[in-house]
């Protein structure tokens, strides 16, 4: 990733202006290189479930996954306000974009091939919605982990390292 980033909004994600561009971004996401860098919280464990399964399909390695709570890895992202990234999602596209809440979400699905799966977060009418919803996700994910998981926080969230090709995901 570059040392600067631009300041982006959500509003200028790749997402959220043209269905042209989305596929765009969802095509450029073929290559080798990382398309995004997803920041997450590695002690949520409804997070780190929905992660696990990203990363599964992540062969292409075109998705960097960077646990904010990793002292080691986010040397790397001084830039990152470790507190204003546990409140929204956070993601760097390639060409510097910064992309928050519903946009990262839609965009690391995207960049692994499956945002036609999330497509529905950026229909014009139901994105209000969307909007709220994930701004009260986002405040209570920990509460709601409780509840589904019997788990406010995991002590410890490893994320695998992700298959090499599409055959390791039969396993």
């Amino acid at each position: 990733m570059q040392a600067s980033r631009s300041s982006k909004s959500a509003a200028d994600s790749p997402c959220d202006t043209s269905a042209q561009q989305c596929q765009d971004f969802e095509a450029s996401a073929a290559s080798n290189t990382p398309q995004l860098t997803f920041f997450y919280d590695g002690q949520c464990p409804l997070c780190m479930k929905e992660i696990r399964m990203l990363n599964r399909w992540n062969t292409s390695a075109s998705v960097a996954f960077v646990n904010l709570l990793s002292t080691e890895a986010m040397i790397a992202f001084p830039e990152v306000d470790i507190d204003d990234a546990q409140k929204s999602l956070l993601a760097f596209t390639s060409d510097g974009a910064t992309l928050r809440g519903v946009d990262a979400t839609y965009a690391v699905w995207a960049a692994l091939g499956k945002g036609h799966w999330m497509a529905p977060l950026n229909w014009r009418w139901l994105r209000p919605i969307t909007l709220l919803a994930y701004r009260v996700f986002a405040r209570y994910r920990h509460q709601l982990a409780l509840l589904l998981t019997g788990q406010r926080r995991c002590a410890s969230c490893e994320l695998p390292a992700p298959p090499a090709n599409k055959t390791d995901l039969k396993n």
